[in-house]
């Protein structure tokens, strides 16, 4: 069996996008599935933290899409274009949204920053962006998404089955796990927190103590 860099470039992104496609619609389904069967808090916490790997994932899909989903054999590579062809209304519509890849690098990934100008994302505000926002949006963003996968997926199925069979057989080193158990875990939070506090103590007699030194003497000798 060939090892993964011996299969066609394009196979690997052909993988890779149905792989992410994947993931986004698992992860939106995750979502709906819960609606209205939890508070409305965790309801909306759980929809930020889907919309925000949904955003971060759908520039990773259109990256792998664009830029290696392409192939040096010819006949491949003709069947490539000919479904991007085919699948070119949902790419259009993607694209309408003209700030994805902004948003994600500098609201979803990173730390809040303008890449280029270093400002914070609040300055110009989140609602700014021009990025889907609503469930109706999102849905539509899936589905697009979905397509295209289905598509890839099923003009490459014996492509994509031969890297999954090499995946599937392959051993791969893991590293060690870190937190071994319940009583690791526990051990290490107390620990930590234990230090942490300690290292707040000592920060706050110093500021005690330089604070004294900085109080004048009031008191007078003075009958």
């Amino acid at each position: 069996m060939p090892p993964l860099d011996e299969f066609d470039a394009a196979d690997i992104a052909l993988y890779h996008i149905v792989f992410i496609g994947n993931s986004i619609d698992n992860t939106i389904k995750a979502f709906s599935a819960i609606i209205d069967k939890v508070d409305l808090e965790h309801e909306r916490a759980l929809y930020v933290s889907t919309y925000s790997q949904v955003l971060i994932q759908t520039v990773s899909f259109l990256d792998e899409y664009h830029n290696f989903v392409r192939s040096a054999d010819p006949n491949l590579d003709m069947t490539i274009k000919a479904i991007k062809k085919a699948v070119r209304p949902a790419v259009v519509q993607i694209n309408e949204w003209k700030e994805l890849e902004a948003f994600r690098n500098n609201a979803l990934a990173h730390n809040l920053r303008d890449t280029k100008n270093k400002i914070s994302v609040f300055q110009r505000g989140l609602s700014s962006y021009d990025v889907p926002k609503t469930g109706f949006e999102l849905s539509v963003l899936q589905n697009c998404i979905a397509v295209i996968r289905k598509t890839f997926e099923s003009g490459f199925r014996e492509r994509l089955l031969a890297i999954q069979d090499y995946l599937d057989r392959t051993d791969r080193p893991a590293e060690q796990v870190r937190v071994k158990d319940e009583q690791d875990m526990r051990y290490r939070i107390e620990r930590i927190t234990a230090e942490i506090n300690s290292n707040i103590l000592e920060l706050k007699r110093g500021v005690s103590a330089q604070g004294d030194a900085c109080t004048p003497n009031t008191d007078s000798d003075v009958d």
